[in-house]
């Protein structure tokens, strides 16, 4: 079985910070897949450093991480290495539901092809939700506004 986990991390659904670092970051050792904006990312390893992060990160052996930096685009991240995919260029209107679309496009990406073995998956996986992603920020209402023939035309593109 693997586990996804995307922790949304929302600071005004915790009572302190500490608390919200001290029930999430037990759940990143028992994770397979991990989609985590930068801002989290930050936030849980406590620091400012993206480097020293993803650093502190590795320490939790996680096989696939996946970093979202908004329309900085998104990291790959493995134990060895960080592969940075930039974003499509959208005309962002609604950024509601763009990091759960983007994970939908990492699980779509496993359950159609596997898990990731290289380099060149890494950055197709990441390619395709980037897209999706961005779809979903180019409209009002998050992944609600997709039609199916969005999603088809995102999926012929990956």
């Amino acid at each position: 079985m693997l586990v996804a986990f995307d922790p949304n991390i929302r600071m005004k659904r915790w009572e302190s910070e500490a608390a919200c670092r001290n029930i999430v970051t037990p759940f990143l050792s028992e994770t397979d897949i991990l989609k985590i904006s930068q801002d989290e990312l930050l936030f849980l390893m406590n620091s400012a450093d993206l480097t020293e992060s993803l650093e502190k990160l590795r320490a939790y052996h996680i096989p696939y991480v996946w970093v979202t930096q908004g329309e900085n685009g998104a990291a790959a991240v493995t134990a060895n290495q960080t592969l940075h995919v930039s974003a499509n260029e959208v005309q962002v209107i609604d950024t509601t539901g763009a990091g759960e679309a983007f994970m939908a496009g990492i699980l779509w990406c496993v359950h159609e092809k596997g898990l990731p073995e290289s380099e060149e998956s890494q950055k197709q996986y990441t390619m395709f939700a980037n897209a999706f992603g961005g779809a979903v920020s180019a409209r009002y209402g998050g992944t609600i506004s997709l039609k199916a023939k969005d999603v088809s035309s995102i999926k012929a593109g990956s």
